[in-house]
């Protein structure tokens, strides 16, 4: 069983302890503003509210409790030292209490009250389990049907056949067995409808790849050979080869996009990749009717532009920070933020910035000045054609930073631009979805009729 202690007096965590037993967690927070983001973050069997605690924060607490406890099976006791007007009025204006208990009755009356409220450790086994499954429900309705089952878009049926499968044997009602709460069959059966329906929704929505026949190859109708060989030589000089092997290695690493390479001339570009180039133009242009010194200057300009690649860095900066951006889809951070730093040293363009700043942070809270400075460059250089592909990620980045910081309504802002620039991003969608539920829940407070109960007389 956990306790929670919400008050200013230390001696209460002692007596407390003394009537539930040594078995009992019991935890004390003095501050209400403390307790409160406790209350978020972890579920306790029973809250002993110590309202001299909370005496000068009576609406915060009405309104704050009611949202908290309204979906969890939590015992709540006001401890009073006296039953005034005041208490009273609290009590009314939060009818979720269980128990008032007046410790000025001495404690044997202390120890008896709170001593109903003693859950076993079945019951409250049962109850965490409860918890579990609505938090899991919750998370569910708020996610897209893509992240529900962890699969991406595209991926095809037989992928989501699979992954259905694995989540049914988690999830299915009927691994809770019969000797279950109510609570327990009803959260899981919502629970195992939620994933039939996000099934039955990607069944419909996502190919058959096994079963797709494979697209013919478009055939070029000519009439002649020559035709042909025009056809491949206009390819060839459009630099249609080489943005379709760009392409593809963003691809395998996740920086696709739909920008234009235009504005990201030097993205997934070694030497290999130029020295290529070169030989592909010295072949186009020895089928082109070009003359020799357009075909001298167009691979002394490739070349010429290898090397200043090969003396900056940017080709070992960029290998760095493709491997480590792996190893942050696959949440490595530590191993991840190594790579992306050596990247960061290599070449500071925004986007090893934007990662660098991010996995500093997320791994060490203490560098937030730091790492709100070189995102907020980031964003302050959005104009120029290198940060557009960043911009997206350091607006999600410093919003997660404020939103780490309890700063909500700086957070909201950089969620929604990183959306605006980006509509894809599911966690900036996800974010901005939260903050419009909050702003829901807190628009139903107790109004005008609280703020006249505690309205000094």
């Amino acid at each position: 069983m956990r306790v929670l202690i919400i008050s200013e007096e230390p001696r209460l965590t002692g007596l407390v302890q003394n009537a539930l037993g040594s078995a009992v967690s019991v935890s004390a927070i003095n501050q209400w503003k403390v307790a409160k983001s406790a209350l978020t973050q972890v579920r306790f069997d029973l809250i002993c509210l110590d309202y001299q605690c909370v005496r000068n924060e009576n609406l915060d607490v009405v309104v704050s409790l009611r949202s908290l406890l309204a979906s969890v099976d939590t015992t709540l006791c006001l401890l009073v030292r006296q039953v005034d007007a005041d208490v009273q009025r609290f009590q009314v204006a939060l009818p979720r209490l269980d128990d008032v208990i007046d410790m000025s009755m001495g404690k044997e009356h202390f120890n008896q009250r709170l001593t109903k409220h003693k859950r076993s450790e079945e019951a409250t086994a049962l109850l965490t389990l409860e918890s579990e499954l609505h938090a899991s429900l919750i998370d569910m309705r708020r996610s897209t049907k893509y992240e529900v089952f962890g699969i991406s878009k595209g991926c095809g049926r037989q992928i989501v056949h699979a992954r259905y499968r694995s989540l049914v044997k988690k999830h299915h009602p009927d691994v809770y067995g019969s000797n279950v709460s109510p609570r327990v069959k009803e959260l899981s059966l919502e629970i195992f409808l939620t994933l039939k329906e996000h099934y039955l929704m990607l069944l419909a929505s996502e190919p058959d790849l096994q079963s797709a026949p494979k697209p013919a190859p478009k055939s070029v109708v000519s009439e002649s050979a020559d035709s042909s060989s025009t056809l491949s030589r206009i390819e060839s000089l459009s630099g249609f080869k080489s943005k379709q092997a760009l392409r593809s290695r963003r691809q395998e690493h996740g920086l696709a996009g739909e920008s234009s390479e235009a504005n990201f001339p030097h993205l997934e570009m070694n030497s290999e990749s130029f020295l290529s180039e070169v030989s592909d133009v010295e072949e186009t242009l020895s089928l082109a009717e070009t003359s020799a010194a357009e075909r001298k200057q167009k691979v002394e300009a490739l070349a010429t532009r290898s090397q200043e690649m090969r003396r900056g860095g940017i080709a070992p900066a960029r290998q760095a920070f493709n491997a480590g951006y792996l190893l942050f889809r696959e949440k490595k951070f530590p191993e991840a933020l190594a790579l992306v730093k050596r990247a960061h040293e290599l070449n500071p363009d925004p986007l090893n910035s934007t990662y660098y700043a991010h996995l500093l942070f997320r791994l060490d809270p203490g560098e937030f000045r730091r790492s709100e400075k070189l995102l907020q460059d980031v964003i302050d250089r959005g104009a120029e054609p290198e940060c557009r592909q960043a911009l997206p990620d350091a607006h999600l980045f410093l919003g997660h930073l404020f939103k780490a910081r309890n700063q909500p309504e700086k957070a909201l802002a950089h969620y929604e631009s990183a959306l605006q620039l980006n509509p894809g991003c599911v966690e900036a969608e996800r974010e901005v979805r939260r903050s419009e539920l909050r702003s829901k829940r807190l628009s139903t407070n107790p109004g005008d009729y609280l703020r006249n109960v505690f309205k000094n007389k």
